[in-house]
């Protein structure tokens, strides 16, 4: 009779037996100024849920990206040393939609042109959350009258066919910003508040 003992394997841990959170690591990229039109008759205005667009200024302020402390090259979250996208936004599409509870959600779209020198483009997509006392909501309350101040917080997805900004797609992006919503009168009287957005964009692993 064989007597072979076999040892017990024991049970794989469950993620709900985890004790500690998972181990992340981010790491500082580049920044991004934004400055937007908004809709100063959002649909729904008034009421909740309610949705409105955000385009890019006409002949307002630049939006581009940077360097905070004015490097050209970063190390990613990979340990990797990155270029810096210098870019300029040519093209900026957003939707600011607020839910019932007043909480601000954000689907937008830009292309970034490069410097004149790379001659190339990067297109952008991110959705994300902005916040603010009171509920998102406030911002078409008071944008035309007042200052609005608050935060924002995005995902970031890329795609550039350059290679040395394939980094970008291959690495998970994250923008952590604030916005500051005021009623600075267009040409276009269909929009009467802008919105400035600054985000410290990191890689995350």
């Amino acid at each position: 009779m064989n007597t072979t003992s076999v040892p017990t394997i024991p049970a794989p841990t469950q993620f709900a037996d985890r004790i500690v959170a998972v181990g992340r690591r981010m790491a500082y990229a580049f920044s991004l100024d934004l400055t937007v039109a908004l809709d100063s008759r959002p649909r729904g205005a008034g009421s909740r849920p309610c949705r409105a667009a955000m385009r890019q200024l006409e002949g307002g302020d630049p939006s581009f990206t940077y360097h905070v402390q004015d490097e050209v090259l970063v190390t990613t979250v990979d340990g990797v040393v990155r270029d810096v996208p210098r870019a300029t936004v040519v093209r900026a599409d957003d939707v600011l939609l607020v839910d019932a509870e007043g909480v601000g959600s954000l689907d937008g779209r830009l292309l970034l042109q490069l410097d004149a020198d790379i001659r190339a483009t990067i297109s952008v997509a991110y959705t994300g959350v902005v916040t603010m006392p009171g509920g998102a909501g406030r911002i078409f309350e008071l944008a035309d009258r007042e200052d609005v101040h608050g935060t924002a917080f995005i995902s970031i997805r890329s795609e550039c066919e350059l290679s040395k900004f394939r980094w970008m797609v291959e690495n998970q992006l994250f923008g952590f910003g604030r916005f500051h919503a005021h009623g600075a009168k267009t040409a276009d009287s269909a929009w009467a508040c802008t919105v400035d957005f600054s985000y410290d964009v990191y890689s995350a692993g």
